[in-house]
C-alpha cells in the first residue's frame, strides 16, 4: 500500500511539473466535456478553442482518452485510491 502511494504521489509530481513547463494549449469544444490535442481526430471537423491545460482543468475539463492516455490513467488512479482511503476510514 505504502509503495502504492509512493508511486501515485510521484505520478502526480511529474504530471504537475511537465504541465507547467510545458504549458501547452489544450483544446475543448463548446459541448464537449474533454480537452484534447491539437491533432485529436474527435476534434477534427469540430470548432474548437485553445486553452491552457491549467484553465482547461479548472474550468471542469477532463482528458480525452485518446490524446491525454496519461493524465486519463493518474486521475484515474487517483480516485481509486481515494475511494479506498475513504472506506478504510469507516
Amino acid at each position: 500500500m505504502v509503495r502504492k502511494l509512493i508511486v501515485l504521489t510521484l505520478l502526480v509530481a511529474l504530471t504537475a511539473t511537465s504541465s507547467i513547463a510545458f504549458a501547452a494549449d489544450v483544446y475543448v469544444t463548446k459541448n464537449g466535456k474533454k480537452y484534447h490535442d491539437k491533432e485529436c481526430l474527435l476534434i477534427k471537423n469540430k470548432e474548437a478553442t485553445a486553452k491552457s491545460k491549467e484553465d482547461a482543468i479548472e474550468t471542469g475539463y477532463t482528458p480525452c482518452r485518446r490524446c491525454f492516455k496519461e493524465d486519463v490513467i493518474v486521475e484515474e488512479k487517483y480516485a481509486v485510491d481515494k475511494d479506498a482511503k475513504l472506506k478504510e476510514k469507516k
